[in-house]
């Protein structure tokens, strides 16, 4: 039973991921099983199924969370968007859809995990400030935009690379990276260097063009 229902929860994700959470049926599930419809719905209806895939998704959030190291580091942050840009691709129909996303099943646990990524990026912006690797904040507001906007990118992956048509999966991170490097100090951007590489900070995105009438992508 417990494999039979383990396998119905990945062919669920699978079918809801490639054509959307409102288009496939309990039937469309249990025909991609090879199994009569009777065998899946004794298990789960559509409601139950979601609520199995909330509850195994949450539960690997905090499997992995719990693995991170203690202190609020920019390092901790990092570690985090590469986490939720995992847990987006292996569950892109929540993500991706609106409707799934305020269900009553995952609305409350998202709004959060959305306090909690950016409660964490104050805590790292923070201790940041305090290890004298950022600049104190100059324009009041800044830093809290910032951790906002880290939210924000960290969200919208999957939208931000199908509407770019971006495939990159390293995109989300130099964008990241990108907002928060240039209030580092000099000792920041050191230990940036140490920790991430001359490559990742030589390469957080494409130089600006200040030609008027030019667009780089």
């Amino acid at each position: 039973m417990i494999d039979t229902k383990k396998r119905i929860i990945a062919t669920a994700i699978s079918l809801y991921n490639e054509y959307g959470y409102g288009v496939i049926t309990m039937r469309d599930i249990a025909d991609k099983m090879q199994l009569d419809r009777r065998n899946v719905t004794y298990h789960y209806n559509k409601e139950e199924l979601l609520a199995a895939i909330a509850e195994q998704m949450w539960a690997e959030l905090e499997a992995c969370r719990a693995q991170k190291r203690d202190f609020p580091s920019f390092e901790n942050l990092d570690k985090e968007v590469t986490l939720y840009s995992d847990l987006q691709s292996s569950y892109a129909f929540i993500f991706m859809d609106l409707h799934v996303i305020r269900h009553p099943l995952i609305h409350e646990k998202f709004k959060d995990f959305t306090n909690t990524l950016i409660a964490d990026s104050q805590q790292a912006v923070a201790f940041a400030i305090n290890q004298g690797n950022m600049k104190p904040e100059s324009v009041p507001g800044t830093y809290n935009t910032i951790c906002t906007a880290v939210w924000t990118i960290t969200m919208s992956r999957l939208q931000l690379n199908a509407l770019r048509g971006i495939h990159r999966h390293d995109e989300v991170r130099k964008l990241i990276w990108s907002l928060i490097v240039p209030y580092f100090t000099d000792k920041g951007i050191a230990a940036f260097k140490s920790f991430f590489g001359e490559e990742l900070y030589q390469n957080l995105g494409i130089p600006f063009d200040v030609r008027l009438n030019t667009v780089m992508f």
